[in-house]
């Protein structure tokens, strides 16, 4: 069995949304899951910021929340994205 089973459970998740990067500001904490190294918790705390801080202006700006760090940024940046317009 591949490493890369895993990533194609339906019970765990895909790794990718089907439509493209997620974009940290408007995806549930259910989408936020998907991404390595997010489970409930930090995706809970990552829709809390948007809540209390507002929009994410860059992605890198995830790395504020609590629970973020650099090795688990760089396991998602690619996958994710913040909507520019207003």
């Amino acid at each position: 069995i591949s490493d890369n089973a895993a990533s194609q459970d339906p019970a765990g998740g895909d790794t990718q949304s089907p439509t493209g990067p997620i974009d940290l500001n408007t995806a549930s904490a259910e989408m936020l899951e998907s991404l390595p190294g997010i489970g409930p918790v930090r995706s809970g705390a990552i829709v809390a910021d948007r809540g209390v801080n507002g929009p994410f202006l860059t992605v890198e700006q995830v790395m504020m929340v609590q629970g973020i760090g650099a090795i688990t940024y760089t396991n998602f940046r690619d996958l994710v994205t913040v909507d520019e317009s207003p």
